[in-house]
């Protein structure tokens, strides 16, 4: 599809004056120019239903959200060094949605940041230097987190303390006991194991979710070799699994430090770092930590926000119905399209792999990209993930409805028709991992 001459124009001059590694979705780049709720309006007015960003979490510009941002930058917005109402509050209360142990929070601006500060606190309260992940994750860009972050390629001696295990549900053996010997020899190596940091549902990858245990089996492996227990929310948290506030509760486990990040703000810079407290005090007896504008009292006051409409608008239990029904109407398309091999996910974190051959499920990065340029062309927002990018990612903010639901089911069959995708001929049974089929 041609560029507009605007967006052409506009793409000119970025290049010019940002880093090459700011990339665009789409071959008709979005020009973006103001949103509310789950829509997106470009430059020519046009609409679009947004099924991709997370960080608008409770909808773009929600106004009690946008409210509570005016009215504490009009009063002062300052650092965490002089006492403020909201911030306490905002700590106190999420702490009140964790397990009791989980007592302590710490404030940051990124999801980057928060990872990398739960590693200093690893790192300090272990005494070691390692860590195991999850391959193909991803947990930061910045350079105390760059190097566990499995996505993106580092150099092999950047990594030489990191250790990767697979994602879960990838084949029949046991996910954990694939996992132990890794985790093992991790911290009999130089450097030690200082902390398992892992997703509760596992995104980068290809939107995996744990099977039943494997986390548990996991922590308990980690613990037993003196490591601590990272689970990484900023993706998975505040709903947006549809079962709990938090994805790690689905698996019941309490982990020694959880770190929050992209919703937490609904767009305002606001992230989190919650432990227990005795890690918390530990890492002060020796080191210093300061966010300039981590814990300011406009955060405090965006996030006092979006938990309040988490709690008034009954996110949690939207997330859980909307995202069963998005589920049975994808399993639906399975039928029609051969196409689509596995649906996976849960709650609003949905991924629809596309193959070449479902009996052998070839990856097809080719129609998956196809796909998220023919639906934006139709005005819904999608994205990929994956190794190779052949899985649609939907990710949509918290307030998404069944209409929502039907818009984008009817937009994706469309747009798999026009592309030439057909039926799944054969006798086949389905995998069916994604929560809430039917």
């Amino acid at each position: 599809m041609a560029r507009s001459l605007l967006s052409e124009d506009l793409l000119r001059r970025r290049q010019g004056v940002l880093s090459p590694t700011y990339f665009h979705h789409y071959e008709e780049p979005l020009i973006a120019t103001r949103a509310e709720g789950v829509t997106i309006w470009d430059a020519d007015g046009r609409a679009y239903l947004d099924c991709y960003n997370n960080v608008p979490s409770v909808g773009h510009c929600h106004p009690h959200v946008i409210d509570a941002l005016h009215r504490q930058a009009s009063l002062i917005n300052t650092h965490s060094r002089y006492l403020h109402e909201a911030i306490v509050t905002y700590a106190e209360r999420i702490t009140a949605t964790l397990p009791p142990d989980l007592d302590m929070c710490a404030f940051a601006c990124t999801g980057t940041e928060a990872n990398a500060l739960a590693y200093e606190l690893a790192r300090a309260v272990t005494g070691k230097t390692g860590v195991v992940v999850t391959d193909g994750s991803y947990h930061g860009n910045a350079l105390a987190v760059a190097d566990i972050s499995l996505y993106s390629a580092r150099p092999p001696e950047h990594r030489s303390f990191v250790s990767a295990i697979p994602p879960p549900g990838q084949s029949c053996e046991d996910d954990a006991a694939r996992a132990e010997p890794v985790i093992r020899a991790r911290s009999r190596s130089p450097s030690g194991l200082a902390m398992l940091i892992i997703d509760p549902i596992f995104d980068a990858p290809g939107i995996f979710t744990a099977p039943a245990g494997y986390l548990a089996e996991l922590s308990q492996i980690v613990r037993s070799e003196g490591g601590l227990v990272v689970m990484d929310e900023v993706q998975a948290g505040l709903t947006r699994l549809g079962d709990n506030m938090w994805g790690f509760m689905d698996s019941g486990i309490v982990p020694d430090i959880v770190t929050m990040g992209k919703p937490m703000g609904a767009g305002y810079p606001l992230a989190v770092v919650a432990a227990k407290r005795a890690i918390f005090e530990e890492f002060a007896a020796t080191e210093r930590y300061f966010n300039t504008f981590g814990g300011t009292p406009v955060a405090g006051a965006v996030g006092n926000a979006v938990l309040d409409v988490i709690e008034g608008e009954e996110i949690q239990r939207n997330v859980h119905e909307v995202g069963r029904y998005l589920v049975n109407g994808l399993h639906q398309l399975t039928d029609q399209f051969g196409c689509i091999g596995h649906i996976r996910g849960k709650g609003l974190f949905l991924g629809i792999e596309l193959v070449k051959d479902r009996s052998a499920l070839h990856p097809d990065p080719e129609t998956a990209a196809a796909l998220v340029n023919r639906m934006k062309q139709k005005g819904v927002l999608v994205s990929t993930c994956g190794q190779l990018d052949s899985v649609l990612k939907i990710r949509p903010p918290l307030i998404f409805s069944q209409d929502n639901a039907d818009q984008l089911l009817d937009t994706l069959r469309a747009a798999l028709h026009e592309h030439g995708a057909r039926p799944f001929e054969q006798n086949h049974n389905r995998q069916k991992n994604a929560e809430g089929n039917p």
